[in-house]
């Protein structure tokens, strides 16, 4: 439900917004005798103005990110679900020590591990000799850790 919401918003909403303008700016002009001759002026110009020059390019030009605003950015993740990020190590430790999955202790040395291997610097590969992020490459060893204990 959300995919077609994004996609009529992103794609089609600026049609119904040109086709509508014309008809509701006729009917205004129309209903001049119930309404007060200054207000039917004033939304008989003002209609095809924010109608046509404002919102239906606004809408064509940035569909895409209008959708996103209102809809939301998750809806056009694929198949509806939104992306997964792997979680933070030390969010992972948290968590678990709340739930009461591990002790004090456990949680202490854990947490420890995780902020000392986060102090480390760029190194070399030694086998292809790429620049590699011990930060990245810890957090990412941890998390897996973590989700093999669970």
């Amino acid at each position: 439900m959300v995919d077609v919401s994004h996609e009529f918003v992103a794609e089609k909403l600026w049609l119904v917004v040109a086709v509508v303008t014309l008809p509701l700016t006729s009917l205004v002009a129309v209903s001049g005798a119930v309404l007060p001759e200054v207000l039917a002026g004033l939304l008989v110009t003002s209609i095809p103005i924010v109608g046509w020059f404002l919102l239906t390019p606004l809408l064509l030009l940035f569909g895409e990110e209008i959708a996103d605003w209102l809809v939301g950015a998750d809806a056009d993740a694929g198949d509806g679900e939104p992306a997964e990020r792997p979680e933070d190590p030390v969010e992972t430790l948290k968590r678990r020590y709340a739930a009461g999955e591990i002790g004090e202790a456990e949680f202490e040395r854990r947490l420890d591990r995780v902020l000392s291997q986060e102090d480390g610097e760029a190194t070399t590969d030694s086998r292809d000799g790429s620049r590699t992020d011990d930060r990245s490459r810890a957090q990412s060893s941890e998390y897996e850790d973590l989700l093999e204990r669970e």
